[in-house]
Parts: C-alpha cells; structure tokens; sequence
C-alpha cells in the first residue's frame, strides 16, 4: 500500500497519509445515505429567516443548528430545506460507516472530514459560491461555504469549532479535546488544511473574552452566520447593485452589529444608493435614501457628513424642480 508523506503541522513529525483515504472517500460516495440525527423542522409562523432573527441572543441561535440557520443564510426556502438536510445526512452517515473513522481520535476526525469533503464534494473554487446549495448541488466552494460545510459535518459528529474572520478570508478553528480551550486553525480551501503552519503558529488559546488573534477575529453561532451574509452582499457590490446589497449588510450588522467596519460599509452603500437616484434627478427618492441612512446612524449615536451634504444637496434640487414645474 501506497503513502503520501506529509508534515504535521500538529506534531511536528513526518506524518503517513495512507493513499486509501482518498479510494475510500470516493467509495463511501456510493453507499446509500441513512437517516442521520432527527432534525426539528418546525418553525414559528412567517418565513424561515423571520425564525433565525427572532432567535438571535447573545450569539446563540436559539432553535436553530448551525446547519439550519446557514442553509437559511444561503437562501434556502422552507420547501427546499428538507432536501438539503437529506443531502447533509448522507455525508454524515457515509463518514459515519467508514470504519477508519470510528478508530480516529477527536482532531484527527476533523481532518478526516475536510479530505473526504474535498475528494467527495468540493470540485470547484469560485469565490462567489458563498451559498451551501451551491457547493452541494455543483461542487462550487469559496471559503466561507467551505468553512460552514466542515463546520456543520464537524458539529454533527460533536467536534467543538469556530470560525475564524478577517475581512477578505474565513477559516475554521477546532478544539483540541486533549487541551481546554485550545483551538488549532483549519484553512478550510484545500485538502491538507491541517498543515499548512506550524503547530506553534496555528494553535490558540479561545474564550469569550478572545476578540482577535493575529489579526483574526473568533466567530461562532450568529456571527458566523453574518458571514454569508456579508458576502451574499459583497457578490451584489461587485455588480454595482447596491440596492439590492444593503439588505444583506443590514441582516449581518443585526446578526453581528461587531462586524468590522459594517457600519461604515452600510453608511457608504446609502450614500452611493442615494447618489444613483441624485444622478438621475429622481431627488425626492435620493432624499428618502439618505434619510434612511442618516437615521440607521443616529440610532448608533454617530454621523456620516457626506449623507448630510448629499441631503442638503437633493433637497435644493428637489426645492428648485418644484419652482420650475410651477412656473410652466
């Protein structure tokens, strides 16, 4: 039997990998999937993300797994839940039914998730594949649908993980169970992604007083589920669409009203939102916009001058069409 040598960022040796894992990943992509753990799919009345917002505290999500809620996150209707969580179970349950498996300890599971996930689901790297219905049903992954995906198999199994956040990057972090409170960093993107540091450099200490570590800020429950949000807002950026951004930034900021520069983010959508409706003379909606952003700052006790200017600006306009339309 063949081996793959490999540095272990964990224990500092060289490391086996026996090149079975990767014939008994595609293997256990043909059995057929078993029902997994019973999942609650009962809802309060209205729509599936009205739940996710009503049970947000404290981070926590209240009724919801973190399987649910990100499934929601990524647009997932009512109706097309129950087949996503089917999909979800038949990875749990062909993980579950590999023999090796069961004989791993705790962290060396996790690492048996992330190769199988990449040899079984994971095809395509596209960094606007942020929803999890789109890495199921095409094989399309970024690092945020990765991260969940691991995650969420990884919370199945009951393997404690978090995420961990920079602004342009998600990864995940596992707890070492050997060590309370001791997380080892995961990158998520590739197959090896337990080794892609040193020990020394990936392993850290997390609790709830832990607000960033090396530049990178730990985020579990509803601060993670912000995250899709975020991004599902930064794909509509990219295509100058700001109207139909804001409400996803709007979303993340009430799941996460810590995410950083979040607020300046959704000041600076108003003001370009507002601004497109100024170019086009359309001055009392220009007026309405800048209004909504003046006031979604407010309530956080700070000010956005150029909303202001731009305000003062479109109300003139708006003062000087109406003369005009009387005079004619």
């Amino acid at each position: 039997m063949g081996f793959i040598l490999i540095k272990s960022g964990r224990d500092k040796k060289i490391k086996t990998m026996p090149k079975f894992w990767v014939s008994l990943a595609l293997l256990l992509s043909l059995v057929p999937p078993l029902w997994g753990e019973a999942l609650d799919l009962t809802f309060s009345k209205g729509s599936l993300e009205n739940t996710l917002f009503e049970d947000v505290r404290y981070q926590k999500l209240g009724r919801l797994s973190l399987e649910q809620a990100a499934l929601i996150a990524s647009g997932v209707s009512q109706r097309e839940l129950p087949l996503y969580h089917q999909k979800i179970d038949a990875l749990y349950n062909r993980i579950a039914l590999s023999l090796p498996f069961k004989k791993l300890p705790l962290l060396d599971r996790a690492e048996f998730i992330l190769v199988f996930l990449h040899q079984t689901v994971f095809k395509k790297y596209d960094a606007s594949a942020t929803e999890i219905q789109k890495t199921l049903d095409q094989g399309l992954f970024n690092c945020v649908s990765a991260t969940l995906l691991f995650n969420i198999l990884c919370e199945r199994f009951h393997i404690k993980t978090v995420g961990l956040e920079i602004p342009t990057h998600l990864d995940a972090a596992v707890l070492d169970p050997g060590r309370p409170r001791k997380f080892f960093e995961v990158q998520t993107t590739i197959p090896l992604g337990f080794w892609v540091k040193d020990s020394t450099v990936n392993e850290f200490v997390y609790d709830s007083k832990v607000q960033t570590w090396k530049g990178k800020r730990p985020v579990e429950g509803s601060r993670l589920i912000a995250v899709i949000y975020y991004n599902r807002g930064m794909d509509w950026i990219r295509q100058n669409r700001m109207e139909e951004a804001l409400p996803f930034y709007l979303k993340a900021y009430e799941l996460d009203p810590h995410f950083p520069d979040l607020e300046r983010i959704i000041a600076a959508l108003y003001v370009e939102w507002g601004n497109q409706y100024f170019k086009n003379t359309d001055y009392k909606r220009a007026v309405e916009i800048y209004s909504e952003g003046i006031e979604f700052l407010k309530d956080r006790r700070k000010t956005w001058p150029i909303l202001e200017r731009n305000r003062s600006a479109a109300l003139l306009n708006q003062e000087r069409m109406r003369q005009c339309l009387e005079k004619i």
